[in-house]
């Protein structure tokens, strides 16, 4: 059904137009997720610099789909109003990840040098390679309404939060890790938690209706994504 609605949006011009700067929000979300990561990860301090005009872009887009969104609904009240509301609902989400993204280029720019090569960083860059990945096959995951892969993405948002949850357990209880370490790795992975709870509320606006929308599915119904 989801699938047919971008049919039918694709030949309205405000919706149209719409969908295109939801698209570019994915694409921008995604590749500052990208840099900031790479930034914290590796020390390059060579793109950094870009997170924030591009996160200005995303800001832009998210204001520019509300109103062209607003204006359809104007002209045509009754049309689509639920699938309406859920891309507002998703450039929500995706401006948060862009707010999630410049959090973590702040602890980069806090902490200048390369994380160190201990089982944390390794658990964490395997989780940031994972969201990484999601996040580039995300906008095609919402644009054909792909409901399988969705679930699974949904289903990896879940143990990405198990992940770090039992990691910030780990270092209350770790004795020998330095300070600096124990915050930085605590905050990055309450960051990537974060954002992967963003984008697992994108894809249930593919997987339930509107209003089970930020709601897992089947044995998971009764979860709100935090």
């Amino acid at each position: 059904m989801f699938k047919k609605i971008f049919n039918v949006w694709k030949r309205e011009n405000l919706l149209n137009q719409a969908l295109g700067l939801t698209e570019t929000m994915f694409s921008l979300a995604s590749n500052n997720f990208d840099i900031a990561t790479e930034e914290l990860i590796r020390n390059l301090n060579i793109k950094r610099a870009k997170i924030y005009s591009t996160d200005q872009k995303i800001n832009e887009c998210e204001k520019s789909v509300r109103k062209k969104v607003l204006e359809h609904l104007a002209i045509n009240p009754k049309q689509d109003t639920s699938y309406s509301l859920i891309l507002i609902t998703v450039v929500k989400d995706l401006e948060r990840i862009g707010d999630y993204v410049k959090n973590i280029i702040e602890l980069a720019n806090h902490y200048p040098k390369q994380l160190p090569d201990d089982a944390y960083s390794k658990e964490l860059i395997t989780i940031r390679n994972n969201m990484s990945a999601i996040l580039k096959d995300s906008i095609n995951i919402f644009k054909q309404a792909d409901v399988e892969k969705a679930k699974e993405y949904y289903k990896y948002h879940r143990k990405v939060t198990e992940k770090v949850d039992a990691m910030i357990l780990h270092i209350l209880d770790e004795k020998d890790l330095v300070v600096r370490e124990a915050v930085i790795y605590a905050l990055f992975s309450r960051y990537l938690k974060r954002i992967a709870a963003h984008l697992a509320n994108i894809l249930t606006t593919i997987i339930n209706p509107f209003h089970l929308v930020g709601y897992g599915f089947d044995e998971f119904k009764n979860e709100e994504v935090e």
